[in-house]
Formats: structure tokens, C-alpha cells, sequence
């Protein structure tokens, strides 16, 4: 159910809040997982083990926009929207 979030997200832009959401989910998921009861610990587990929320984001939104940079097509929806998924990856490309 995590991955279906994830994936749902990786394209739209996310406030910090449901970051946080997800966040405090997938350190409890580790937690269950390991059956320890300190948060300190799952959270090195989701470090470990490259879960990390915010870089998941990044990267599937970075591949997603990268796809859409260099995709060629005739679609004016496509079109206007080249520019602005552009900028948004110069910046996604400064955060990685």
C-alpha cells in the first residue's frame, strides 16, 4: 500500500505535512517489521535500507520529469506544460 502512495505522489508536488505523514507510516511499517519499539531505530532502518521518503520522491519525480524533457510529440497540452515541468527539474536536479 506504501508503494501505491508513493507512486501516486512521485508526480504531484507534496506539502510537508503529508510528508510527515508518510514518514511517521513507513518508520511504524519498520517497527513492525523488526519488532523493536524505539523510533530511533526504524528510522536508521528506512536510512539503511534507502527508503528514505523525500529521496523516493525526488527520484521517481526527477525520472518522471526527465522522461517528459525529452519526450517528442505534437500534443499542445504537452507543449505547455514543457517548460514548466523543465524548470521544476533544474530544480529537483539541485536538491539531489
Amino acid at each position: 500500500m506504501l508503494a501505491c502512495l508513493v507512486l501516486r505522489l512521485g508526480s504531484l508536488s507534496c506539502k510537508q505535512i503529508s510528508n510527515l505523514c508518510l514518514e511517521y507510516v513507513l518508520n511504524n511499517t519498520f517497527r513492525k517489521i523488526f519488532v523493536t519499539k524505539s523510533f530511533d531505530v526504524a528510522t536508521e532502518c528506512v536510512l539503511y535500507f534507502g527508503c528514505a521518503v523525500q529521496d523516493t520522491l525526488c527520484r521517481r519525480k526527477s525520472k518522471f520529469l526527465t522522461k517528459l524533457k525529452y519526450k517528442t510529440t505534437s500534443n499542445l497540452l504537452y507543449h505547455a506544460v514543457q517548460k514548466v515541468a523543465a524548470d521544476e527539474l533544474a530544480e529537483l536536479q539541485k536538491l539531489i
